[in-house]
This record gives C-alpha cells, sequence and structure tokens, in this order.
C-alpha cells in the first residue's frame, strides 16, 4: 500500500486498476531498487568496517583470562581483584591524595617505565612488571588470530614475525594485519618486506664467520647488507636478536662474549654514533 499511495496522489481523478499501476509504476520499481541497494550497501560496509578494523584493538584482553603470559603478575592481580581492594575510579595519583585516602581507597598506576614514578609514589605501591612475551606465547595467539580471520600463512611467515615482535604482541599483531592488507598470504618473504628488517640469514653468517676467524669474510657481508639500504642501527638491533635465538648454535662464552660487544655497539649507536666503525 505505501507504493501505491504516491500514484493516486499524483492522479485524483482517475483510479488506475490494480494491474496496470503494478507493471506501470515507477514508483514501486525504484522503492524496491533502492531498498535493494540500501541492504546490500550496509552488508557491505558492515564487512568493509569488519576487515578494516584494528587488530590490537579488536583482539585487546577484555579480562585477565585473555592476557598471554607473565602468569606471577596476572595472578597476584586476581588476587587484588577478588579482595576487592581495587577503586571504582583511577584517581589522580598524587602523593598527598594518596596519604589522605590510603585507607579507604587503591590506586592503580600503569606505566611503561617505573622509573618515570617518583619515589615517594613507588614507596606506596606494590610493583607488577610484565615483561617481555616468549615466542611459544606469540606463536600460540597469531595462529587464533589467523584462524579467526581466515588468514593463509606459512610456518616459517608466523616465526618471521615472531623474530620481528621481539616479545611485543602488538607489534606483531600489527605486522600481521600489515602482511595480510598489503599481500594476503603471510609468509617470510612477504613478512620480510613489510618489516623491512636485515635478512637475519645474512647476519648469522657474519656471526660464523667471526666464529672462525674470518674477519674481513664478515666484514665484507656486513658491507652487503649495508649496501641493501640499512643503517647500522638496523643491522645491530636485528643482530641482537639473532644473538637472542643462538642459545644453542653458539658456546656460553662466545655468547656472552657477543651480547657484550654487540650491546656496548647499540647504546653508542642508540646515543647518536651510528656508523659504519661502531660495527667493526
Amino acid at each position: 500500500m505505501d507504493v501505491i499511495e504516491p500514484s493516486e496522489a499524483s492522479a485524483p481523478f482517475s483510479r488506475p486498476s490494480s494491474s496496470s499501476s503494478s507493471s506501470s509504476d515507477p514508483t514501486a520499481t525504484n522503492s524496491n531498487t533502492n531498498t535493494n541497494t540500501s541492504s546490500s550497501s550496509s552488508s557491505s560496509s558492515s564487512s568493509s568496517s569488519n576487515k578494516d578494523s584494528i587488530w590490537i584493538e579488536k583482539y585487546r584482553p577484555q579480562t585477565l583470562d585473555d592476557v598471554v603470559g607473565n602468569e606471577e603478575v596476572l595472578q597476584r592481580l586476581r588476587i587484588i581483584a577478588l579482595e576487592g581492594n581495587m577503586p571504582h575510579l583511577l584517581l589522580a595519583a598524587l602523593r598527598r591524595i594518596m596519604e589522605q585516602h590510603s585507607e579507604t581507597t587503591r590506586f592503580a598506576l600503569a606505566c611503561n617505565s617505573s622509573t618515570s614514578v617518583i619515589e615517594p609514589l613507588q614507596s606506596r605501591c606494590a610493583i607488577l612488571r610484565f615483561t617481555k612475551l616468549t615466542d611459544a606465547h606469540l606463536v600460540q595467539r597469531l595462529r587464533e588470530v589467523c584462524a579467526k580471520e581466515n588468514v593463509t600463512f606459512t610456518d616459517d611467515g608466523i616465526e618471521a614475525i615472531v623474530f620481528s615482535a621481539d616479545g611485543d604482541m602488538r607489534s606483531a599483531l600489527n605486522n600481521l594485519q600489515s602482511t595480510v592488507s598489503g599481500f594476503g598470504l603471510v609468509d617470510k618473504a612477504n613478512v620480510e618486506k613489510v618489516c623491512d628488517t636485515p635478512p637475519p640469514e645474512m647476519l648469522r653468517r657474519i656471526l660464523q664467520q667471526c666464529v672462525a676467524g674470518d674477519w674481513y669474510g664478515a666484514q665484507s657481508v656486513a658491507r652487503v647488507v649495508l649496501g641493501l639500504g640499512y643503517t647500522p642501527l638496523d643491522v645491530v638491533t636485528t643482530l641482537r636478536g639473532v644473538l637472542r635465538r643462538a642459545d644453542g648454535e653458539l658456546q656460553e662464552h662466545l655468547l656472552l662474549e657477543f651480547l657484550g660487544v654487540v650491546g656496548m655497539a647499540h647504546m653508542t649507536m642508540a646515543g647518536g654514533l651510528s656508523t659504519e666503525l661502531q660495527m667493526e
């Protein structure tokens, strides 16, 4: 009836038959077309919004059970929550307020570095530190996300993302989504294109040649890596990750010596002196 009413209003002196109105009325056709178009556009926009959503927000833990790793810290937080010591509102972390209301109020401070909090506040708090996640935790969560998002991946692609994330779940999810958006398939080659880090295989060759005493060979490989467009800081940062995973490949005293030298070079480069001389 809603479709027929406009045609009756436009022709008040002659009522068309039901058959003619249904066959010649353009309003009915336009109305149905608009309805179909709007429904299809709404469904496509809904699927597009799901596809374009940021995964680090979509998969952000909503409860303590959703958090990966750091079991000791999570256990302490569960105890605090069960005892009812958490406040309903996070109040300003001011020393005077904490002193005045310490008997009735519990304060929770979240920061990336506890050293940024002044000592008087630290002395009144129990510090819970969240450490970097292990590779196993990262692999587990990445596989779960790939299964939910119907992502095609390879094992070496997941390993490449874990290597580049360095224990950071947000970085891992960002790299995963960037690879899926850019290439669709998550494999080692595509992940390295997205992350744009020095090839770990070439850095392993540098370590092997250093252990074998082939200094000039290691230096020539390092120059090849630099010729690919990477900075000395990129090389040293990635080399630190290679050493962290070389536990069974090098003897312990060599691994410790390498870590010490690479750590000093990284500190010098991070301070602003990022030159090729620091790599030697």
